[in-house]
């Protein structure tokens, strides 16, 4: 197996970095030429701000390997983690099967930063879990952001009229129906942040190189 600090490791993260930074400014290049686009709304999107998490936390790692042994780093990336882990399994089973636009214009986006992307991040923390035993209060931290972004989304809907997933949405089936969304979302969040805490209950130190 690959260990977190070969160099391997170090150019996947880097390469899924560029990934994602390239299907984030396509996007928003190409949204530009849309007349409904708007800056505000495509940063309201979970997905892409748990994309530029990822992003943020591959990028730290590549430029200092040594950080995967801080444990106030690894929570953070294991926020990020699980942020990435549930916007692709709510993209799988809740937005595509109903074709839901998401606002992405190009496949290729879409499979970066809803499928390869989630994917990768998963598969990095299960691959490279942190070193040291990372306690179950993690995940109400990992849990704040999700509540704020809800809040902010339910806020902000109505005065703009627009809301960018349908499970948030409550001008359909009221906020009934956003409570049920809402609770089916909360349940992949607790779920994936279970199976991560779990994998990260400690495991033999090794030496991480610094660059």
């Amino acid at each position: 197996m690959l260990k977190a600090q070969s160099p391997a490791w170090r150019v996947a993260r880097a390469v899924m970095a560029t990934a994602i930074l390239a299907a984030l400014g396509a996007q928003f290049v190409l949204g530009l030429d849309i007349p409904t686009f708007r800056p505000t709304n495509f940063f309201s999107y979970f997905t892409v701000l748990s994309n530029i998490s990822a992003l943020i936390v591959l990028d730290l790692i590549v430029l200092r390997p040594s950080r995967l042994i801080d444990p106030s780093f690894s929570r953070w990336r294991g926020a990020s983690t699980l942020y990435m882990g549930v916007t692709g399994i709510i993209y799988v089973t809740l937005l595509l099967p109903l074709e839901t636009d998401v606002g992405v214009t190009e496949p290729w986006i879409d499979w970066v930063i809803h499928g390869i992307g989630p994917l990768f991040m998963i598969a990095d923390w299960l691959l490279n879990p942190p070193l040291e035993r990372r306690p179950w209060s993690d995940l109400g931290y990992w849990m704040i952001f999700p509540i704020i972004y809800l809040v902010y989304t339910l806020i902000r809907g109505p005065i703009v009229d627009w809301y960018p997933y349908p499970f948030l949405d409550p001008r359909e089936d009221g906020y009934i129906g956003v409570a049920i969304g809402v609770a089916i979302v909360v349940v992949a969040f607790l779920a994936i942040g279970a199976v991560l805490l779990a994998r990260a209950r400690g495991r033999e130190p090794s030496p991480v190189a610094a660059p």
